[in-house]
């Protein structure tokens, strides 16, 4: 599982079209938050984690969803895990 956020992190305010640096700040600011984001999703989603119960396997596709949503992609959700586990 993994999203790049390398395209967005290394726009310039010529890029977003915007004068002064608190465009770029911004986006500085987002790629810290992105990337903290990306750690708990990692955490979330490992072996023991997600698959431990019912509430856990919720916080992963939603840790998944908000990760998508940041990236402007399809989220990938992970499987009920199997009962008894």
């Amino acid at each position: 599982m993994g999203y790049d956020f390398s395209k967005e992190a290394k726009k310039t305010n010529e890029d977003l079209g915007v004068s002064g640096t608190s465009a770029l700040g911004t986006c500085n600011l987002n790629k810290k938050r992105i990337g903290a984001l990306k750690d708990v999703t990692d955490v979330q989603t490992s072996d023991g984690n997600w698959n431990h119960d019912a509430y856990m396997h919720g916080m992963a596709n939603g840790l998944i969803l908000a990760m998508a949503i940041m990236g402007d992609v399809k989220p990938e959700y992970l499987e009920a895990p199997e009962k008894g586990r």
